[in-house]
């Protein structure tokens, strides 16, 4: 098991719903945040600009992949708590073409590494509450 370590970010969060954190708020279980986002080693490699033969989910993680995967965590952490955590849900979400994003599914819309611009459409989705 490897423990990704909250940053500021995520260390703000008041509620963690989702099974991939570990009982001091931080993510350790990284295999599960790719499993929910279904993702691919090479999908992964794309969307955090790793490369692919160095992308692993244990042991020595590269820092480059631990930025992006506490980014994700973070994302699929907002939008469980919209479904008041929702594991099914949010999965869906996250796969389902959205308008506001031209028609693209947010999945995808990480692939191209706009995760923080996500965030940002998340977080004024959800104030609205139009998510």
């Amino acid at each position: 098991m490897t423990l990704i370590t909250s940053d500021g970010l995520l260390s703000t969060m008041v509620e963690r719903t989702l099974p991939f954190w570990g009982s001091t708020g931080d993510v350790n279980d990284p295999g599960k945040v790719v499993e929910m986002l279904e993702f691919t080693n090479k999908e992964i490699a794309i969307a955090s600009r790793v490369k692919q033969n160095q992308v692993k989910l244990s042991g020595k993680i590269p820092d480059e992949l631990i930025k992006h995967i506490k980014d994700w965590a973070f994302l699929l952490e907002r939008v469980a708590q919209f479904f008041d955590g929702d594991e099914e849900k949010t999965v869906r979400w996250f796969n389902t073409p959205n308008y506001q994003l031209g028609g693209v599914d947010t999945r995808n819309f990480i692939l191209f590494g706009r995760a923080r611009k996500l965030m940002e459409i998340v977080d004024f989705a959800i104030s609205e509450k139009r998510i």
